[in-house]
């Protein structure tokens, strides 16, 4: 007996999957009998923002594996997959995913985002016996710096507790102040994307304008 092409299956090992998982996606033309059909399938995935993510020929019967990126964004991914005698359309769930690090690099407390969407929360941050809310708005991808010299009394080996939500980071670091004067008078907190300056710098602009002209006509 012959055997006549019948239907494309295409089958994934699980329902959903995160940032770095490897999906396997298994794709077969069968006959008439149930018996898997020699032939060859043309597999397309597109990711949630109509991306093509991969583009491949498998023999049939076979199965792809697909390394998904670190930040792969979350949502339904579309599967293409296509013989000459048929088309399935089958989708590939990505989930949301979650997660920072934190290290401290270059005099400076920092957070990255490590998952897959966009985070805009706060974090307390515990140094030399005192407690900070600060806020944490990154991106996948991203990392804020935080500036913790002038919250420590002296130079020396700090333990840096960080918390974000339910989860707590215990950082080691080495904490020197080498700020020039002004900007210990003045304070200030760095972000990945510049200083925001404290309100103090204006009065002391102010004060100091005071008395040069004070000392000039004295």
């Amino acid at each position: 007996i012959t055997g006549v092409p019948k239907k494309l299956e295409v089958k994934l090992d699980k329902d959903s999957y995160i940032p770095e998982e490897t999906s396997s996606i298994f794709a077969g033309v069968y006959d008439q009998g149930g018996d898997l059909y020699e032939s060859t399938i043309n597999l397309k995935v597109f990711d949630s923002k109509n991306n093509v993510i991969l583009d491949t020929a498998i023999p049939s019967g076979t199965s792809h594996k697909l390394k998904l990126e670190k930040y792969a964004v979350p949502g339904d991914y579309k599967i293409l997959s296509e013989s000459p005698d048929f088309m399935v359309e089958s989708k590939l769930v990505v989930n949301e995913f979650e997660k920072i690090n934190v290290y401290y690099e270059d005099n400076g407390l920092k957070v990255s985002n490590e998952g897959n969407v966009d985070i805009d929360d706060g974090i307390i941050v515990t140094l030399d016996g005192s407690s900070y809310n600060l806020n944490l708005n990154v991106k996948p991808s991203e990392i804020k710096s935080y500036d913790l010299r002038d919250k420590v009394q002296k130079d020396g080996i700090y333990d840096i507790g960080v918390r974000f939500r339910d989860k707590t980071f215990t950082v080691n670091s080495n904490i020197i102040d080498d700020r020039g004067t002004f900007e210990k008078l003045t304070g200030n907190v760095v972000g990945e994307g510049g200083v925001v300056g404290s309100g103090m710098i204006y009065v002391l602009l102010i004060l100091i304008i005071i008395l040069i002209i004070y000392l000039i006509f004295s």
